[in-house]
């Protein structure tokens, strides 16, 4: 037996000699991701951006569409600051913009927000073209059939109605043009920046305001008011992301001062976003201008 147990630790000790031995592996440097975005000559394209990527996925004019589908949910595009009514009366009564109450779907419709239901007739204002010319009102309802999505739209005075037969697959649709427009999905990118008309609360009164801001897609975050520095990822212990919206981070990481009638990036702003492969970043916006001109963020990040 004794025999045994040496030849069997001899085996042993050979065996484990052929293995190399564990090398520490030094984690990579987290390096700060600066992204400097241009908004275009009019300061209304939106861009679309992935973290995980680390990419500008594209930058779109909002007046090339009007609708999106993705998942069965059906949106307005609320970059282009387009609100809904919904009427009850049957399609051919209403012809007009009377008493009828319009929302741009932004204030109470958090995890919702720009989304319309099906089957529920609807006078929508198109918004305002690069001029801010109002693009007009329309009638528009939807229905979700098996395969397709059925759309009845038309100009109040049903002068030019017209039905629409599309494909039950994700899309962007321009009612305006007739025809589909590639844009990024939300499950495509984590955050999506440009304008659009969110309730704001100011000192001396409450109003739709339109606002430049970052509206999330496949992503979640959360706000700290603490400087960007000093996070790292143990902060994450103490955050939930549970009941996030997708205006967490919103238009608030800026403010105007009066006095130097310029807009000032708030220091004091720091956002935690949590990506859909659950990979986490840090977010800052620091600045707001490009050549002297507003409206063309620089954010930086870092993963965490």
């Amino acid at each position: 037996m004794r025999l045994k147990n040496k030849i069997f630790i001899l085996f042993v000790i050979t065996l484990s000699s052929c293995f190399e031995k564990d090398i520490p592996v030094e984690p990579a440097p987290r390096y700060n991701n600066t992204v400097a975005l241009d908004a275009g000559l009019s300061k209304q394209d939106v861009n679309y951006y992935s973290f995980e990527l680390d990419t500008l996925l594209a930058t779109i004019d909002p007046l090339t569409w009007d609708i999106s589908l993705e998942d069965e949910k059906l949106k307005i595009n609320g970059f282009r600051s387009m609100r809904v009514a919904f009427f009850t009366e049957n399609w051919g009564v209403r012809v007009d913009t009377t008493k009828l109450e319009f929302t741009y779907l932004t204030v109470n419709f958090e995890e919702s927000i720009w989304q319309l239901n099906a089957n529920q007739n609807y006078v929508m204002d198109f918004g305002y073209d690069a001029n801010f010319d109002n693009l007009g009102f329309y009638k528009f309802s939807f229905s979700l059939e098996s395969n397709t999505v059925k759309v009845h739209f038309s100009s109040l005075d049903d002068s030019d109605f017209e039905e629409i037969e599309l494909k039950k697959e994700n899309f962007h649709f321009s009612l305006l043009n007739t025809r589909h427009v590639d844009v990024p999905f939300e499950a495509e990118y984590d955050v999506a920046l440009g304008k659009y008309t969110d309730f704001v609360i100011f000192p001396d009164e409450q109003t739709d305001y339109l606002v430049y801001g970052a509206v999330l897609g496949n992503a979640q975050a959360v706000e700290l008011k603490t400087n960007f520095n000093t996070i790292s990822s143990e902060s994450l212990d103490t955050l939930s992301f549970e009941e996030t919206s997708k205006t967490s981070i919103g238009w608030d990481w800026k403010w105007y001062s009066l006095s130097d009638g310029a807009y000032t990036i708030r220091e004091d702003r720091t956002y935690v976003v949590k990506a859909k492969e659950d990979f986490y970043y840090k977010l800052r916006f620091v600045d707001y201008y490009r050549n002297g001109v507003s409206g063309h963020p620089t954010l930086e990040y870092t993963l965490l």
